[in-house]
C-alpha cells in the first residue's frame, strides 16, 4: 500500500488547497521541479503529481503542469521556491518531496550521486555522512505517522522534536531542492547559497565548464578547485576571498573570471597560466600591485581594476594588446607606464578617481580609443599627442588641475561630448571651434571671462552648460548654436545678452540666475520652445518684469523665476 493510500484522509486537507492559484502552481511547479532533479521521474512519482494536481483543483493545466515535470526551468523554479519560503509552506514542500520519490523503497543511482554531493557542499563530517547515508535507505526519511501528522496539515514541522539524524535528513533535502548535480553536470548555479567554504570533493566535478558562486560568504577556495581543467567560467563575485590557492592556475581553459566584490590583496603569479582569458573582472578587490605574469593574459579583450588600492601598473600590462576595454577607475595610481601605449585596439579606457599628474606621450598611440575618462584627477596639462585620439567620442577632465587646454584639442573632431568642469580655465582655444560634432560641453566652475567666437561652430550642441564661470558677455555667435535645449548660464558675471539670443528657438531652459542682468532683448520673445527661465539674483528694471509677465501669460508653458 502507497503513501497516498495510508494517508488519503489527510492528503485532502492539504495545506495550499484553498490558496491562490497563483501559489498553487509555485507549488506544483516546486515539486515537479526537484522530482526531475535526478534527469528520471518514474511512474509513481508521476501518479502522485497527478493526484496532487487534482487535489489542489489545478486539473485545467494539467497538461502544462505535467510539461513542466518533463522539462522543468531554473528560473521558474526559483521563483517558485521563494514564493513558498515567503508564505511559511516550505516545510510542506519538504516532507512532500521526502514523501513522493521514497515509495520505491531506494534511491537511484543519480539520487546517490546527487545525495553524496550535497553532503559535501553541507561540509558534513565522514560520521555525520555515515547518519545520513543510512536513514538513505529507508523508505523515506521520516516515519509514516510523523508524515501523517505534519505533512498536510497547516503548521510547521516542530524542528525541534525531530531526531539529530532526522535534523539533518531535513537540511540535505531542503538543499537538495535548489541544487541539482549528476555525474555529467557541465553547469553548477550555487550563488546565494550562504556558503562559508567548499568541500574538497568540488574537485570532483571534473565536466564542469560553468560554477556560479557568486554572492556567497567564502573566505577562500580549496586547493581541488584546480581539478576543474574544463572550466570556461567561474563566478565569485560579491565573497570575502583574502586570496586565491596557486591551483587555480590550473584552469587554462578559463575565458571569463569573475572576482568582483572580494578582499583580495594580491594574486598568485599563476594567473599568468590562464591564457584563454578573455574577460577578467577585479573591480572592488584590495589589491595593492599586479604580478608581472598578467602579461600573459594576452587573449584578454576585457580587464576591470577599479577600485583597488594599485599604486602602478607593471610594463606587462603592455603585452594585453588585445584589450579593447580597461578600467582602472578609483585606484592610487600616480603615473602610467609608457607600455600603456601598446594597447592600440582600446576603445574604453577609464581612469577617473586617481593622482595622475601627468599622461605618458604614448597615451597618443591609443588611437582606437572612443571614451578616455580622466574624472577627478590630478592632471595639470595634457599632452600634444592627445591629438591623435580622433576616433574618440567622449572626453571626460571633470575636476582635473587643468588651466588650459592645448590647440591640439581641435583634432578630436568625432567628439560628442566634452566635460572639462571643475578645472582652472581662464579661456578656450578658438580650436574648440572644430569639435563641430559635439552635443554636450560642460564647462561648470571654471574661470572662463569670455568666449571664443569659433563657439558658434559647435551648430550640434543640444546642452551647453557654463555656470560658475567669471563671463561678462557672450559672442553674438551663440546665435548659431540653434539646436540648444539647454544653456546654463548662472552664476556669472553678464551684464546682458546679444539680441541673437532669440535664434535659439530649441531651447527649452535657460539659466540666467546670480549674473547683473537689468534688461533681456526683446528677441527673448522668439524661444517659443521655453519652458523654464531663471532669471533669480539679477538686476531687472521694472520695464523688464512687465514684459516677462507678459510673455509668461503669452505663453502658457512657461515658468519664469525671479520676478
Amino acid at each position: 500500500m502507497g503513501i497516498l493510500d495510508k494517508i488519503e484522509k489527510e492528503i485532502q486537507n492539504h495545506p495550499l488547497k484553498e490558496e491562490n492559484l497563483e501559489l498553487r502552481v509555485s507549488y506544483l511547479k516546486a515539486i515537479a521541479y526537484f522530482l526531475s532533479a535526478d534527469e528520471l521521474v518514474t511512474n509513481i512519482e508521476k501518479e502522485h503529481f497527478s493526484e496532487l494536481i487534482r487535489i489542489l483543483e489545478c486539473e485545467d493545466i494539467k497538461e502544462d503542469l505535467l510539461e513542466f515535470l518533463t522539462e522543468p526551468d531554473v528560473k521558474e523554479f526559483k521563483e517558485s521556491f521563494v514564493s513558498l519560503d515567503k508564505y511559511d509552506f516550505f516545510t510542506t514542500f519538504v516532507a512532500e518531496i521526502i514523501a513522493i520519490p521514497r515509495e520505491e523503497e531506494e534511491f537511484n543511482t543519480e539520487e546517490n550521486r546527487l545525495l553524496d554531493m550535497v553532503l559535501d557542499m553541507l561540509s558534513y563530517t565522514d560520521e555525520q555522512k555515515a547518519q545520513i547515508l543510512n536513514i538513505q535507505n529507508s523508505i523515506h526519511f521520516l516515519n509514516r505517522d510523523e508524515i501523517k501528522e505534519s505533512l498536510y496539515q497547516k503548521e510547521k514541522i516542530d524542528i525541534n522534536k525531530l531526531t539529530e539524524e532526522r535534523k539533518k535528513a531535513f537540511a540535505v533535502i531542503g538543499k537538495l531542492a535548489g541544487i541539482t548535480v549528476s555525474k555529467n553536470t557541465t553547469y553548477l548555479d550555487l550563488s546565494r547559497s550562504k556558503l562559508t567554504k567548499l568541500p574538497k570533493e568540488i574537485g570532483n566535478l571534473t565536466n564542469l565548464t560553468s560554477l556560479d558562486l557568486r554572492s556567497n560568504n567564502l573566505t577562500q577556495l580549496p586547493k581541488e578547485i584546480g581539478n576543474l581543467t574544463n572550466l570556461t567560467s567561474l563566478k565569485l563575485y560579491g565573497n570575502s576571498l583574502t586570496q586565491l590557492p596557486k591551483e587555480i592556475g590550473n584552469l587554462t581553459n578559463l575565458t571569463s573570471l569573475d572576482l568582483m566584490s572580494n578582499n583580495l590583496t594580491q594574486l598568485p603569479k599563476e594567473i599568468g597560466n590562464l591564457t584563454n582569458l578573455t574577460s577578467l573582472k577585479l573591480y572592488g578587490n584590495s589589491l595593492t600591485q599586479l604580478p608581472k605574469e598578467i602579461g600573459n593574459l594576452t587573449n584578454l579583450t576585457s580587464l576591470d581594476l577599479g577600485s583597488n588600492n594599485l599604486t602602478q601598473l607593471p610594463k606587462e600590462i603592455g603585452n594585453l594588446t588585445n584589450l579593447t576595454s580597461l578600467d582602472l577607475r578609483s585606484n592610487n595610481l600616480t603615473q602610467l607606464p609608457k607600455e600603456i601605449g601598446n594597447l592600440t585596439n582600446l576603445t574604453s579606457l577609464d581612469l577617473r578617481h586617481n593622482k595622475l599628474t601627468k599622461l605618458p606621450k604614448e597615451i597618443g598611440n591609443l588611437t582606437n580609443l572612443t571614451s578616455l575618462n580622466l574624472y577627478v584627477s590630478k592632471l595639470t596639462q595634457l599632452p600634444k599627442e592627445i591629438r591623435n585620439l580622433t576616433n574618440l567620442t567622449s572626453l571626460n577632465l571633470y575636476a582635473s588641475k587643468l588651466t588650459q587646454l592645448p590647440k591640439e584639442i581641435g583634432n578630436l573632431t568625432n567628439l560628442t561630448s566634452l566635460n572639462l568642469s571643475y578645472n582652472s580655465f581662464t579661456e578656450l582655444p578658438k580650436e574648440i571651434g572644430n569639435l563641430t560634432n559635439l552635443t554636450s560641453l560642460d564647462l561648470i566652475f571654471n574661470s572662463l571671462t569670455k568666449l571664443p567666437k569659433e563657439i558658434g561652430n559647435l551648430t550640434n550642441l543640444i546642452e551647453l552648460v557654463l555656470y560658475n564661470n567669471c563671463l561678462t558677455e557672450l559672442p553674438k555667435e551663440i546665435g548659431n548654436l540653434t539646436n540648444l535645449t539647454r544653456l546654463h548660464l548662472g552664476n556669472g558675471k553678464l551684464t546682458q545678452l546679444p539680441k541673437e539670443i532669440g535664434n535659439l528657438t530649441n531651447l527649452t531652459s535657460l539659466r540666467l540666475y546670480g549674473n547683473s542682468l537689468t534688461q533681456l532683448p526683446k528677441e527673448i520673445g522668439n524661444l517659443t520652445n521655453l519652458r523654464f527661465l531663471d532669471l533669480d539674483d539679477n538686476s531687472l528694471t521694472q520695464e523688464t518684469i512687465n514684459q516677462l509677465k507678459t510673455l509668461e501669460d503669452t505663453n502658457k508653458n512657461l515658468s519664469i523665476d525671479g520676478l
